[in-house]
């Protein structure tokens, strides 16, 4: 039997910002590690992004399911995703060397999606948190 845990829209809304973190990551990480130099300190690692790709994939998936049981899953797995992207990209930014003659500078990336990954993180906090 079909239930709603959370107001639809409001899972709507959460799923699609994770499966959105999920696409900007990956695009990022695909990106620079392409343009980057393999030497590069502060270079993407692809395997390392992966569980954070697969984890808000799986939270999308989960919390589109809108089933009481899958629906608060899908936001605990959005929400530890999301700790570990602000994890790894606060690794990678105080791993990268601050270059003053290169603007917006080499941590602009990872620093932007820590800032996306702790939104998001806050986001799949408040819809855990309406669940219990």
């Amino acid at each position: 039997m079909r239930t709603r845990a959370i107001d639809p829209q409001i899972a709507l809304a959460v799923a699609q910002q994770n499966l959105s973190l999920a696409l900007v990551l990956g695009a990022e990480g695909v990106l620079n590690s392409q343009r980057m130099a393999p030497d590069f300190v502060g270079r993407p690692n692809l395997p390392a992004l992966a569980p954070g790709l697969g984890g808000c994939a799986a939270a999308f998936a989960l919390i589109n399911s809108d089933n009481d049981v899958f629906t608060p899953v899908g936001l605990g797995v959005g929400a530890l995703a999301c700790l570990y992207v602000i994890k790894i990209e606060f690794d990678r930014f105080n791993e990268t060397k601050d270059d003053p003659l290169d603007w917006p500078g080499p941590k602009v990336f990872p620093g932007g999606l820590m800032l996306f990954g702790l939104l998001q993180f806050i986001t799949n906090a408040q819809g855990f948190m309406r669940e219990i």
